[in-house]
């Protein structure tokens, strides 16, 4: 083609392979590659370049004609100056700055930690005279002394079993470390002190900034409308939210206050906890935030809040405050495997669910879709027991928008009424 063309040009009568010829011989070709000497010091330039991943993505666009969630990876390289070598290269999430993986690039820990053993070493080593004099020294008081004799075997047999039990305690907590990582845990709060809860805030700043902010709750108060609360400066930066809470006029949210039995969580309040999350989702979207909100009616499992490649997650006791219990913190695995991805998926199905109805900002109705992602009914939001007659009627019909009215005479008379 335009080789050829070239060729032809400039009247030289050389051969050109096409494409097919060199895909077939660069799978044999060996070019021997020069490494240079690692005894010198080297400059190292430390850069990053970005890398698209392509995914499920695409599909999720073909099907629902929404926003394309855009994945990125970076790619740290580490070059040396004079030989222009790549001598290091590290993948990481889009938000990691060059700084946080240089001792990774550098292996500056690995470094340090052999410098640290060789000056023990040497420490030790040239204090084995001192220390074989001083102990023959004292041996030689003691040896005939019964009471210092059964006083240092006492002592030795205590260190001995110290010791032994701390390698063995290393070793578990080495296998439980392994397989936590492997799980994508990477944090674990046990209370939420104030310690805890500020680097809880701390975490979520700053892997939530530029991404769209994923949440399961109960009623949002304590995540979205505190000031002091884990996302309330998260909102302000992000570019969008989709949010999943508990409908508080459905049978399960009045149990679950009932269950949890505090004088300050009535059910009013919990009502009022819920419109105020429901206002400030309503000024986000007025100054452009692409915000989302579902209210599910089943009873609350999880509390999960999804920042880009890391995940918080909390229990929902049956009769206990969601702020009694641990949060875990996981991250995306690279690999595809543990606990965020099954938790993502989680979030995914409840969120795409047509059982869930779509809270409308802006008209304050529930508004119930299709399997086909058709509108059915709108539901005024605030009326007891009927959403719950509404969503198990929207579970029958599954039918176009079109059919839904004329199959449906229960559902007139419900909204009628």
């Amino acid at each position: 083609g335009f080789v050829s063309s070239v060729m032809s040009l400039m009247s030289l009568d050389l051969p050109v392979p096409n494409y097919s010829t060199v895909c077939r011989q660069q799978g044999t070709l060996r070019v021997p590659l020069s490494l240079s000497s690692g005894s010198r010091p080297r400059h190292i330039v430390i850069d990053a370049t970005g890398l698209r991943v392509y995914g499920a993505g695409e599909w999720h666009v073909n099907k629902h004609r929404g926003g394309r969630r855009r994945i990125w990876r970076k790619l740290h390289l580490g070059v040396d100056e004079q030989t222009k070598e790549i001598v290091a290269v590290e993948v990481t999430a889009s938000h990691v700055h060059d700084s946080q993986v240089l001792p990774r690039l550098t292996n500056t820990a690995g470094i340090w930690y052999h410098i640290v053993i060789l000056i023990l070493s040497a420490g030790i080593a040239l204090s084995l005279p001192m220390v074989a004099r001083s102990f023959l020294a004292y041996w030689a008081r003691v040896e005939n002394e019964k009471v210092y004799l059964v006083s240092l075997e006492i002592g030795v047999a205590v260190f001995l079993i110290v010791f032994f039990n701390y390698i063995r305690r290393s070793l578990q907590d080495r296998r439980l470390a392994k397989m936590a990582i492997g799980a994508g845990l990477v944090s674990f709060f046990s209370k939420r002190g104030r310690g805890a809860q500020s680097r809880i805030r701390t975490l979520k700043e700053k892997h939530g900034t530029g991404r769209t902010v994923m949440v399961i709750g109960s009623s949002g108060q304590g995540t979205l409308v505190d000031q002091v609360g884990a996302l309330s400066t998260v909102l302000e930066k992000c570019l969008g939210a989709k949010i999943l809470l508990a409908n508080p006029y459905s049978q399960e949210a009045s149990k679950r206050i009932q269950a949890i039995a505090h004088p300050d969580l009535t059910l009013e309040n919990y009502r009022a906890e819920v419109r105020q999350s429901i206002e400030l989702l309503k000024r986000l979207k007025a100054i452009g935030k692409a915000v989302k909100l579902k209210l599910y009616s089943d009873p609350p499992l999880v509390k999960l809040v999804i920042l880009g490649d890391y995940l918080w997650l909390q229990h929902y006791h049956t009769d206990l405050d969601i702020q009694s219990m641990p949060e875990y913190v996981l991250q995306h695995n690279l690999k595809g495997h543990g606990l965020y991805t099954l938790c993502y998926q989680y979030f995914v199905q409840r969120w795409e669910s047509t059982r869930i109805p779509e809270y409308d900002l802006d008209t304050d109705e529930l508004v119930y879709r299709g399997s086909n992602g058709g509108e059915v009914k709108r539901v005024r939001f605030g009326a007891e027991n009927v959403s719950e007659g509404i969503r198990q009627d929207v579970e029958k019909l599954s039918l176009t928008p079109d059919t839904s009215t004329a199959k449906s005479p229960r559902l007139t008379e419900v909204l009628s009424t």
